[in-house]
């Protein structure tokens, strides 16, 4: 009898999931209508109600019957329980998820369909427990015997420790301290055995950082991964105020989990330990796991010096790695160690790094925004020695700007505040139009100059040719500040608006950021590339090389590899021209660079510096054979003689660098980014929210309201004041 009530408990569950599924799918259907016809209102009436009443009572008695009568597939879906316990494991955000992909991974390497669910820990623990599903994961290991579970190799996953407020010690045994920890968690002996700690429960990492913002817990349970990625996106004020205690520090991984009376439950387990052992011998696990920034921390050897570098993905990396090499011949007692991340990743990493007073990185490379606000939390060292060596006056105004500190200093104007150099700048860039000038001749058009997006629209509709393998337009989509919201921020400029209102607020809802945030979805929607999911800049760029885009906006710094032979099929078919705008030029542009720093918290700084001041040396003609060289620093390079004198780009780009001036105080238009310590949140919530809007799953209105709700409500938690306006 027992049994029977558990199996009509299960139907009665997987119903009400179909209905509500259906009922989501429902809404988003009329909210992606209603995007299309504004006229259309949600009927408020009895009758629309009792509609929707009997929609769902239909869903309610047909979809489990339509389930029934369905054909079993060739090869049926292993049903597997996924806990958002990681944020690396979580469905609603494109950017993280390495415990699915290595999942799904292992899983196609034996030619298994799998079929993931999203629940909290505790839920997706007793899910398979109750026999609801076959498999769960990322789950840590009991330490006692569990008789029902068989559990994989280990996940890779960083190491747990407690990350507790700065004020509190909790070796103090004069008091209580409160630790939150995942419901369902396994907690280490060490914690379970201390009397001293009271335990509290909550459903996911996000709720515990919430609580010891609000200082309801002294400490909470986590991954370091976890940590520095929730830092950065959700809980921002934390910065500066929290610490990992490596005394409560435990190796403690996730596994994947089937119970043992599973059909075929120790071969599923033999079976996933083998690919993924597979798949680690291959290099794919490792490349996964490098899209999302996790890397085992190098050992510290006093015998051997090392340096850690950290840089963004760009193309320009590889000469680095080139110039690194050539120091290492000269020192070769030296280890140099890359880690490379995607932009948005590295943010996130360098961020709550810092925050975290972990000592990492050695040398970093980062942009003005970094530099500009991270100086003031003391978080680099101090240049000024290798200054001499590095001729400033070289530079382009906004280049050697984003890396001294005056204009970010209190009383800059004062003269005894003298300039102090935190950075040596590698590459610089502004914003360019890229375009295929065979395909504008066939179709007999001249770009105009200058040109307006209501034009180049016009020029889209005639040139885009899907059917024939070219589509009109690329631009960044992917979420986060540094990919979609880079273009978007400069449309938001160019057609008149900004990041901050005229009472100094940030304000995503005028009626300026609806406009153009419409304008940039209708134009990716009816010009761009089928797949809008996850285009950053290096996507666009491979497109473009490949012939499948004719117009491309994005950064200076990408022509060297596009007017390449050896790095484009279209190489001598393409041109450049300045960006386009709409009602002002004022901030249609971005500047930006990437600079190589040197942490306060590294434990090499000397050799740090040293090695610095070695890659600041401008390349030479020689090496254009042999890296995509980078571009946009020095003056010189432009000039007869320099390695950028020959290229067809460099005029232009010249021209649009020597003329941008450095960043002023006084304008709210024309900003690239909000210049607050906090804009990394900020962005990447906007960025997010647009990304929904432009895939159709909410009206461009509802995402601003969501994202300036997310503002609202992180701006409200911090000091005052915190936001600068500052013109790019």
């Amino acid at each position: 009898m027992h049994f029977i009530f558990r199996q009509l408990a299960r139907v009665q569950r997987q119903i009400t999931q179909e209905c509500g599924r259906f009922y989501v799918k429902l809404v988003n259907t009329y909210r992606c209508f209603a995007s299309v016809r504004p006229t259309v209102r949600p009927l408020k009436s009895g009758i629309g109600r009792y509609i929707l009443f009997i929609a769902l009572l239909t869903s309610f008695v047909f979809i489990p019957a339509v389930h029934a009568n369905a054909k079993p597939s060739k090869s049926k879906a292993l049903v597997l329980a996924s806990s958002d316990v990681s944020t690396f494991g979580s469905e609603y955000n494109t950017e993280v998820g390495y415990f699915n992909e290595v999942v799904r991974a292992v899983f196609e390497q034996q030619g298994i369909n799998v079929k993931i669910e999203y629940f909290p820990y505790i839920r997706s623990l007793r899910m398979l427990q109750n026999e609801q599903v076959q498999a769960a994961y990322p789950i840590r290991r009991f330490y006692h015997e569990q008789t029902d579970l068989l559990y994989s190799a280990p996940l890779p996953s960083s190491s747990v420790s407690l990350l507790a407020l700065q004020s509190v010690d909790l070796l103090d045994d004069s008091t209580n301290h409160v630790v939150g920890v995942i419901k369902g968690e396994v907690l280490p002996p060490e914690i379970l055995s201390d009397e001293n700690f009271k335990i509290t429960h909550a459903h996911n990492h996000l709720s515990l950082l919430k609580m010891l913002e609000l200082k309801r817990v002294d400490a909470i349970l986590i991954d370091r991964y976890s940590a520095s990625e929730l830092l950065v996106r959700e809980a921002p004020s934390l910065i500066g105020k929290v610490k990992f205690d490596n005394r409560f520090t435990f190796n403690s991984p996730y596994y994947f989990t089937v119970r043992k009376d599973t059909p075929n439950a120790k071969a599923i387990i033999s079976n996933f330990n083998q690919a993924l052992l597979d798949l680690q011998k291959s290099g794919a696990i490792k490349q996964i796991l490098t899209r999302y920034g996790v890397y085992n921390t190098p050992s510290r050897s006093s015998k051997t010096p090392q340096l850690v570098i950290a840089a963004p993905r760009i193309n320009n990396i590889e000469y680095a790695k080139y110039l690194a090499r050539q120091f290492e011949s000269r020192h070769p007692n030296v280890n140099i160690i890359w880690r490379v991340f995607e932009e948005n990743v590295l943010r996130r990493r360098l961020l709550s790094n810092f925050a975290l007073s972990e000592n990492e990185f050695d040398v970093v490379l980062v942009g003005p925004f970094e530099l500009k606000n991270w100086i003031n939390y003391h978080w680099f060292e101090s240049l000024d020695s290798i200054e001499p060596h590095l001729q400033l006056n070289d530079y382009f105004p906004p280049v050697r700007d984003a890396v001294s500190s005056r204009s970010n200093m209190q009383n800059a104007s004062n003269p005894k505040n003298k300039e102090k150099l935190f950075g040596v700048p590698f590459t610089g860039e502004t914003t360019v139009l890229y375009y295929r000038k065979d395909i504008l001749k066939k179709h007999n058009i001249s770009l105009p100059s200058p040109l307006t997006y209501s034009k180049l629209m016009a020029i889209l509709k005639k040139v885009h040719q899907p059917e024939q393998g070219t589509v009109g337009i690329g631009l960044r989509t992917r979420p986060g500040w540094g990919q979609n919201m880079a273009l978007i921020s400069l449309l938001v400029n160019t057609f008149g608006g900004g990041w901050f209102d005229q009472n100094n607020q940030i304000n995503v809802q005028t009626n300026e950021w609806k406009t153009a945030v419409k304008f940039y979805i209708q134009m990716l929607q009816r010009f761009g590339p089928n797949n809008l999911e996850d285009l950053g800049w290096q996507e666009n760029q491979a497109k473009f090389a490949k012939g499948e885009l004719v117009f491309f906006i994005d950064a200076s710094s990408i022509a060297p590899a596009l007017f390449d032979n050896n790095h484009s099929t279209v190489a001598n078919s393409i041109a450049i021209a300045d960006v386009p705008y709409m009602k002002t030029h004022q901030g249609s542009r971005w500047f930006w660079s990437w600079n190589f720093a040197v942490p306060n918290s590294s434990l090499n700084k000397d050799l740090a510096k040293q090695f610095v001041r070695f890659l600041s040396k401008a390349p030479s003609i020689n090496d254009n054979q042999r890296f995509v060289l980078p571009s946009g620093v020095r003056r010189s390079s432009y000039q007869e003689n320099g390695h950028m004198a020959n290229f067809p780009y460099a005029p232009l780009e010249f021209q649009l660098l020597n003329n941008t001036p450095p960043a002023k105080f006084e304008s709210t238009i024309g900003t690239q980014y909000a210049e607050t310590f906090y804009f990394p949140t900020i962005g990447y919530h906007t960025g997010y929210e647009i990304h929904r809007a432009l895939l159709g799953e909410i009206p461009v209105e509802e995402a601003l309201e969501n994202a300036q709700q997310k503002i609202d409500k992180l701006l409200q938690k911090l000091p005052t004041p915190v936001l600068q306006p500052l013109s790019r």
